[in-house]
């Protein structure tokens, strides 16, 4: 009988330990075992923070994508960046480190802003932690999908019992940079 409760009571304190280092390494600024619920439905995401690491590299590579004379995205322009992915809800943010990447066939996918910065369609990819249970999502700009029709094409396919990847609008800084942009699971 000892013996069992002892090996309950270890059990116990390696699991309560590896709930708290799991807790910790989401780097969230909350619990995130409260939220479990709330962090899976993609309607909480509020926004995303994007910070490029190497942010004039980034630059460099989609100004040249832009200007380059062939009307598609080459795949040399879609290299990988590091950057630091935040995101927000209303009971707190989390950061996770991840990799950025041009995503589009077609030029559409880049463009000048009226703030004289550059917006393009992005490959995110995050290498901790998950926003509504993903790991891997696509931010469209605006005017490369139809975002209503996306949205409720994948809401109906949901309704009646279709695999469709989670989307919505959401609101994207990039490097203080504001945008509206379509977010959508890979």
């Amino acid at each position: 009988k000892i013996i069992f409760i002892l090996l309950i009571y270890f059990t116990s304190i390696n699991i309560s330990s590896s709930d708290d280092d799991f807790i910790a390494s989401s780097n969230c600024d909350f619990v995130s075992a409260n939220y479990l619920e709330e962090l899976a439905e993609l309607k909480n995401l509020q926004k995303i923070k994007i910070e490029v690491k190497d942010y004039k590299k980034w630059i460099t590579n989609s100004l040249e994508a832009m200007v380059d004379k062939n009307p598609s995205i080459g795949p040399k322009y879609k290299r990988k960046f590091k950057a630091k992915i935040i995101s927000i809800y209303k009971f707190g943010e989390c950061i996770h480190d991840g990799e950025i990447r041009l995503h589009g066939d077609w030029k559409d996918h880049i463009q000048l802003q009226s703030s004289n910065s550059l917006a393009s369609s992005l490959d995110v990819k995050l290498e901790n932690g998950s926003i509504s249970n993903f790991i891997k999502f696509k931010l469209f700009l605006n005017g490369t999908r139809s975002e209503r029709e996306e949205i409720l094409l994948t809401a109906i396919l949901k309704e009646i019992g279709l695999i469709a990847p989670k989307t919505q609008n959401i609101e994207v800084i990039m490097n203080g940079n504001t945008i509206k942009m379509l977010i959508q699971e890979k």
